[in-house]
């Protein structure tokens, strides 16, 4: 059979294979019969109102998503629980150590003895400078003494420093300088005392002469 360009072509092609133009069709091969469109596609409507289709089979989206969001606020409501039991464990502990502490201090210092509690004292240390009636008006000699620093000492070891103020008590025939060092021990056998610079020398007294002196040294320079 020749295609409508003539070309020849073998029977039952459908297109020329020189020119690719559509064979016309061969009178002697039935054509194969067409399903009408009612039976290829049928789709149902509703019997009440045929031009309203029958709704799909396809589940509506509310239903699905609602699962998921149900899922979701139960996974958040878990997560929340956790979070406080975890919190609440955590102040549990905090507490029970904070008391047991607490009751573990209080007993040790309840069941301490009282003599094993240090005691300390405050000693007064006065130098005055006897310098006729100058008063404060104090000789080249004596530059050391206003703002002056000394150190206290109980059995040799250092308890305290202190230091006296630039300006002295004035009593007319001299100049009295005092300081205070606090927190000394009043365990100890010997006191001293001297100035830092040691140009001065060192005063020593026993912890009674001390005491008997309401725990002051009064020193003098002439």
């Amino acid at each position: 059979m020749n295609c409508p360009s003539g070309h020849p072509n073998a029977d039952g092609m459908t297109f020329c294979t020189q020119c690719g133009m559509r064979m016309a069709p061969n009178p002697s091969s039935p054509i194969p019969p067409v399903a009408p469109l009612s039976q290829s596609f049928n789709q149902p409507t509703n019997s009440g109102n045929p031009f309203e289709t029958v709704a799909p089979i396809w589940p509506s989206p509310d239903s699905q998503l609602q699962p998921m969001s149900q899922h979701s606020q139960n996974k958040n409501s878990n997560r929340n629980i956790a979070i406080i039991s975890v919190v609440s464990t955590l102040l549990v502990v905090l507490l029970i150590f904070f008391v047991a502490t607490n009751r573990s201090t209080d007993s040790g210092t309840a069941n301490a003895p009282e003599e094993d509690l240090p005691t300390t004292q405050m000693v007064t240390v006065s130098l005055t400078v006897m310098n006729d009636l100058d008063g404060c008006d104090l000789p080249l000699g004596y530059f050391d003494i206003p703002g002056g620093q000394f150190e206290l000492r109980a059995d040799g070891q250092v308890v305290g420093f202190g230091s006296f103020p630039l300006n002295g008590m004035d009593l007319s025939f001299a100049c009295k300088f005092t300081s205070t060092v606090f927190n000394v021990p009043d365990d100890a056998a010997v006191y001293s005392v001297a100035l830092a610079n040691g140009r001065r020398g060192t005063i020593y007294n026993t912890r009674d002469e001390l005491a008997g002196k309401d725990w002051g040294f009064d020193l003098s320079l002439n």
